[in-house]
């Protein structure tokens, strides 16, 4: 038998085989098609989702440019894959669809850095229920959910703060993320500046610290020029006849600007010391303002040549903050939300240095005796509390005289947990919103389909669990 040998040429070439394609392109592929079967529905989703916000948003519309949105491109989910390492986390396509919140992205663009917030609230007031995986909703559009939850602004990698919320709707029995964003013009602008230069730019850079701190200087320009366009619209903006300025925000600052001049220097002479106080002299500003929120601009002019005068008097007068206040007599109120939480206010006026201050620089601004001024104080908080608009579910599902008597039961809760904490917070801003979200919260469960409102008595305490864990 003849054995063919090889030779020299044949020994030396490489043996040829067949290359493959890696395996996580496979379910890269795939999840990008399965993006192409659902754009079309995706994009008509978010045109819906837009119809639903604008006329929720319409209070706001002076704030809002406009609402738009965007679904990723192939490219921009593939890489958004790899750099994630999602293929790694798993296998199929539609869970690594769903586990990227902005697939579909939408914006509401806001004039100003300052309207991010205004639009964000807005949100919030409206999406007031809660579902058993914590979205929250409007019951007016049982739909559209948002994940209310994360605390906002976010903070970016890149050190800058967005409003971002997730959220789901629900379309064809389908369940469709997004993610909604709410940025200013400015805001915007740089967005796109810096994913064009920065994002999408993959080359390595020796001086990059150079580039991002040029990008930096760059933002803050832009922050400087959203500052000048708030002010400069401020001024041209018509005003509203059925305003005037005691109901601005900036005469409550202007009211706690005279208020902080004039007592640092009282309390100097006094104790020898100051002490920190400028929350205290806010929440005295804003007392006044909203105070006198219903007068007439007539009424408006008398009280301020009232304050005028009462100013001038008490920068004369001697304040001697180690006394105590003497009360006429005991507080007296027509409800047990102000009878609670005003009895508790007229202990801690002698007992907690916080109070004690406050209340003497009240009752030497106020007209009234000390007594008179202090239950003026708490009704002007009760107004706050009891408003309508905060239990307007409960309105909607029972009759107008069971629905008070839910209400009356909420602020008696909420007097008794106000008094129980009884620190000075109790009156900041932050605290109200906290608070006030609690009582919606407390409102939406028990009006959301009417048959809660015997739950209220006993499951007093695990309300009032409720309200400690949305205030801390």
């Amino acid at each position: 038998m003849k054995v063919r040998t090889k030779n020299k040429a044949e020994i030396n070439e490489p043996v040829q085989q067949s290359v493959q394609r890696l395996a996580l392109f496979e379910i890269i592929e795939q999840t990008a098609d399965l993006l192409e079967d659902n754009r079309q529905l995706m994009e008509k989703a978010a045109t819906e989702i837009i119809s639903l916000l604008k006329p929720l948003l319409h209070e706001e519309s002076k704030q809002i440019v406009g609402l738009k949105f965007r679904v990723k491109s192939k490219n921009s989910l593939k890489e958004k894959i790899i750099r994630r390492e999602l293929y790694k986390q798993y296998t199929d396509p539609k869970r690594i669809l769903d586990n990227i919140s902005d697939v579909l992205g939408i914006l509401a663009e806001c004039r100003f850095t300052s309207d991010e917030v205004k639009v964000y609230t807005r949100l919030k007031e409206n999406f007031f229920l809660m579902t058993e995986d914590g979205l929250f909703y409007d019951p007016a559009i049982p739909n559209l959910y948002l994940w209310l939850n994360m605390p906002q602004p976010q903070m970016q990698k890149n050190g800058y703060e967005v409003f971002r919320l997730d959220g789901v709707y629900v379309k064809e029995a389908k369940q469709i993320r997004f993610e909604l964003q709410i940025k200013s013009m400015v805001n915007s602008f740089w967005s796109e500046i810096e994913h064009e230069i920065i994002y999408k730019n993959n080359s390595y850079l020796p001086d990059n610290e150079f580039i991002r701190s040029t990008l930096d200087t760059l933002k803050t320009n832009l922050d400087g020029i959203d500052n000048m366009l708030t002010h400069l619209a401020s001024k041209i903006t018509p005003k509203n006849e059925s305003h005037h300025m005691f109901t601005d925000l900036g005469y409550g600052n202007f009211i706690a600007m005279l208020i902080s001049d004039l007592y640092m220097k009282k309390m100097s002479d006094s104790l020898g010391f100051t002490i920190d106080f400028r929350k205290t002299c806010q929440v005295l500003g804003f007392y006044v303002a909203r105070k006198n929120l219903d007068a007439t601009p007539e009424e408006m002019r008398n009280v301020f040549f009232r304050l005028s005068n009462k100013f001038i008097a008490v920068r004369e007068s001697r304040t001697n903050f180690e006394e105590q206040i003497l009360f006429e007599r005991a507080f007296q109120a027509q409800n047990l939300f102000s009878q609670t939480l005003g009895k508790k206010l007229q202990e801690l006026a002698n007992t907690d240095y916080e109070w004690h201050v406050f209340f003497k620089m009240l009752f030497e601004i106020e007209a009234g005796n000390c007594i008179e001024d202090l239950e003026l104080f708490v009704n002007v908080l009760y107004k706050a509390y009891s408003n309508t608009a905060l239990y307007e579910p409960i309105y909607r599902r029972l009759d107008p005289m069971k629905a008070d008597l839910v209400r009356d039961e909420i602020l008696t809760l909420t007097a008794e947990i106000l008094a129980e904490d009884g620190n000075i917070q109790i009156l900041y801003q932050e605290y109200l919103s906290k608070m006030m979200d609690a009582i919606q919260w407390v409102a939406a469960y028990i009006g959301e389909d009417g048959s809660n409102v015997d739950q209220l008595q006993s499951r007093r305490e695990e309300f009032r669990e409720q309200f400690m864990t949305m205030l801390r």
